[in-house]
């Protein structure tokens, strides 16, 4: 039960995935994980998703912003 729990909250529609949205390593972090099995697909790609979002200086762009202030 607690197993489909996850996997429904795992958000798996990709194009959402540059909100504010559940992703496996909120509920897991490697493959001995007993939700690994059931969410493998989405959590590769996850690995994916990180690796390919890193800037060259090996940092991640902020994902929101304060409307009036853009600088801070």
């Amino acid at each position: 039960m607690l197993r489909k729990g996850v996997q429904n909250t795992i958000e798996t529609d990709r194009t959402k995935w540059d909100g504010y949205i559940c992703k496996p390593s909120q509920f897991f972090n490697d493959r001995d994980s007993i939700f690994y099995t059931d969410n493998k697909d989405i959590a590769d790609y996850e690995c994916e998703y990180i690796i390919k979002s890193q800037l060259a200086d090996g940092s991640w762009n902020i994902p929101w912003s304060w409307n009036a202030y853009p600088e801070e």
